[in-house]
C-alpha cells in the first residue's frame, strides 16, 4: 500500500507519515520509505493505522483495512525459517537459498510487494541444496521467496539493498 495513494495534500505540501503496528495474527506489516507491504500469515480480517503530516504539523488518519482470503493456494506451505535460509539477507546481487529439506521439482520464486513473480528458479533439492538466484536486477524493498512443490511448499522473506 503506497501512502502517498492514501492522502493528498490542498497545499502540495509534502507529507510524512507513520504506521500503527497492526495487533493480531491475520497478517505481518513491513514498512518501507514510502508505503507498507502485508504479508498475509492466515485468512481473516484486521486493520492498520497510518497517519499523515504536512510541515504545519496538520495530520490527518486513513485507516486500512487488511483482509487475508485463500491463502497462496500451495498445500501445507511453511513460513518456518528453518527450512529455507536465505543469505545472504539483505541481498545484493545473489540470493543463496539454502533447502532444509527433500524435494523433487522444487519451484523456487521471489515476488516484489505487490506479489509479481520477479525471478524464478527449478531444481530438485535435498537438506543442504544452495539454490542462488540473481537479484541485481532488482530495485530495492521486501521480497517473499517461495520454494514449492509437489505436496508442499516454504517461504522466506528477503530484503534487497
Amino acid at each position: 500500500v503506497s501512502f502517498a495513494e492514501l492522502f493528498s495534500d490542498p497545499d502540495g505540501d509534502e507529507l510524512t507519515y507513520s504506521f500503527a503496528p497492526m495487533t493480531g495474527t491475520v497478517a505481518e506489516a513491513y514498512t518501507t520509505p514510502t508505503g507498507v507491504i502485508f504479508f498475509g500469515k492466515t485468512e481473516g480480517t484486521a486493520e492498520a493505522t497510518v497517519t499523515a503530516t504536512d510541515p504545519d504539523g496538520l495530520s490527518a488518519v486513513a485507516k486500512v483495512p487488511v483482509k487475508v482470503l485463500d491463502m497462496s493456494g500451495i498445500e501445507s506451505v511453511d513460513a518456518s525459517s528453518s527450512k529455507l535460509t536465505v543469505m545472504p539477507n539483505p541481498v545484493e546481487d545473489v540470493l543463496h537459498a539454502v533447502c532444509g529439506f527433500d524435494a523433487d521439482n522444487t519451484v523456487f520464486t521471489l515476488y516484489d510487494a505487490s506479489g509479481k513473480a520477479v525471478a524464478t528458479a527449478t531444481a530438485d533439492v535435498y537438506a543442504g541444496t544452495t539454490v542462488d538466484i540473481d537479484t541485481a536486477h532488482l530495485p530495492a524493498g521486501h521480497y517473499i521467496l517461495v520454494a514449492a512443490w509437489s505436496d508442499g511448499g516454504v517461504t522466506a522473506r528477503v530484503i534487497k539493498r
